[in-house]
């Protein structure tokens, strides 16, 4: 039997007799034609479902005289999407070989373009479309998956995304990826606010494909899905994009309710100044302290150390701080309260004050310039995170 990594290399070397010629050919008529070739990212869920959806909008604003082709390459972050994607768009796998050469011979052809990054909606495209359709027979499995655990259509559910380290440390095990620590929770510290939901009839669904703690909550609404013998990448995908609300530590797979137009609770995530503004959700980051004080920073001041990685909290003399169970557990009442439209909680001259603040200092910052291009109009922060603050937060 051939060794895995040699036929992959006989196959790509079988594959450069039509590939190779066909670049030349398309160098040709890019001269006459335009013609763009795109690969996605199809290796993480997040960016894999929104460069997808991207990639519609692309096509249906695209001129009348432009092509666009594109693939992905394979295995995927999730085998569900793949098959969605490749019904929506014009997706050709055989394209890999001529992406694969055009590096391989270095000619670094301009029509082909790895990866729209795209990953913020500033345009407002998600409003235009909310997601693929799913098929019949594909809704009908999903809800007959939630039936046998009990629930009944129409009940309504959340998901429940609260990120640790690992996912990554499981699929990219060769990778460090401690720089990311400062974006980690503690699941125990939303037990509160899933019993509080629970007792509300809410149906709970702890999600993650992986995660290393279950939910130390026994009740029959509670799915921990991670434990499950029986996810399904249908299901990762038609949960987000179906639930009543998702509430996530802005970790990727919150895209899908994202993409999907379904309200988003985003707590405990960083840094600020990353917050999806185009979605109708409510905001509650992490606190951040001076070190040597003790002091939470102002908000200009969170704006101003947006920071990517631990060490840079670190360096900058900066503790990243998680909300409490309790500010959790308040944090998430409101947000349903609003959510149920009898105890909507107004805009108070906190939450003015502190978009007034938020934007007028991402518009005197030009490496912002288009970050933030589209608020929407039910985006706010929690009420309860802007009263905790201290009286100079917002000066």
């Amino acid at each position: 039997m051939i060794n895995p990594k040699i036929w992959k290399r006989l196959w790509r070397v079988i594959n450069s007799f039509w590939a190779i010629p066909s670049l030349a050919f398309l160098f040709i008529i890019s001269k006459f034609t335009k013609l763009r070739i795109i690969r996605l990212f199809s290796e993480r869920i997040a960016h894999f479902l929104v460069e997808s959806m991207q990639s519609y909008f692309l096509l249906k604003d695209k001129s009348p005289d432009e092509t666009v082709l594109f693939w992905f390459p394979e295995p995927t972050a999730n085998s569900f999407w793949s098959r969605v994607v490749k019904r929506n768009l014009p997706i050709y796998q055989w394209i890999n070989h001529l992406f694969y050469w055009n590096v391989r011979l270095g000619l670094n052809l301009t029509l082909f373009q790895t990866h729209l990054n795209r990953m913020r909606d500033t345009n407002g495209n998600f409003e235009r479309q909310p997601g693929f359709n799913f098929l019949p027979d594909e809704d009908n499995f999903a809800k007959n998956w939630l039936i046998k655990k009990g629930w009944k259509e129409g009940e309504p559910f959340v998901c429940l995304l609260v990120r640790d380290s690992k996912y990554l440390d499981t699929l990219y095990s060769k990778w460090d990826w401690t720089y990311h620590s400062y974006r980690d929770s503690n699941i125990d510290d939303y037990l509160p606010a899933i019993k509080w939901l629970l007792e509300k009839e809410v149906w709970v669904l702890r999600m993650g494909k992986t995660m290393h703690k279950q939910v130390s909550i026994e009740n029959k609404r509670l799915i921990d899905y991670p434990f499950c013998e029986d996810q399904d990448d249908l299901m990762d995908i038609w949960l987000f994009a179906n639930c009543s609300l998702c509430i996530s530590t802005l970790c990727g797979a919150d895209y899908i309710s994202d993409v999907y137009r379904r309200p988003l609770l985003l707590i405990n995530f960083l840094p600020l100044i990353h917050m999806v503004s185009w979605s109708n959700a409510m905001l509650a980051p992490k606190k951040i302290l001076w070190a040597d004080t003790g002091k939470e920073l102002t908000l200009i001041e969170y704006l101003q150390n947006g920071f990517v990685k631990t060490q840079q909290y670190d360096e900058a003399g900066i503790k990243v701080k998680n909300l409490t169970p309790d500010d959790i557990y308040q944090i998430v009442e409101e947000c349903w309260s609003n959510l149920e439209g009898d105890n909507q909680i107004p805009f108070s001259k906190n939450q003015g004050d502190f978009w007034r603040i938020f934007k007028n200092e991402i518009s005197n910052n030009p490496k912002l310039a288009g970050y933030h291009g589209l608020f929407h109009p039910k985006l706010r922060m929690s009420e309860y995170w802007l009263n905790s603050k201290s009286s100079n937060f917002l000066s």
